[in-house]
């Protein structure tokens, strides 16, 4: 099951970006979360410069 959802975000990742638009302000991540919620922000038309690199503060 794992190999199945391996693809797919985690709620928690979803959850993050939608906190983060709803609040109006920038989601701060790294690694597999950062990756993450870039392709969730870009499958949902969102503005990439909305996720940013924790190096990138």
């Amino acid at each position: 099951m794992a190999d199945i959802l391996g693809g797919v975000p985690s709620f928690a990742h979803f959850e993050a970006v939608a906190l983060a638009r709803s609040q109006k302000c920038k989601l701060v991540s790294a690694k597999k979360g950062l990756s993450d919620c870039q392709s969730i922000a870009k499958s949902n038309g969102l503005p990439k410069s909305d996720i940013i690199k924790i190096k990138d503060i």
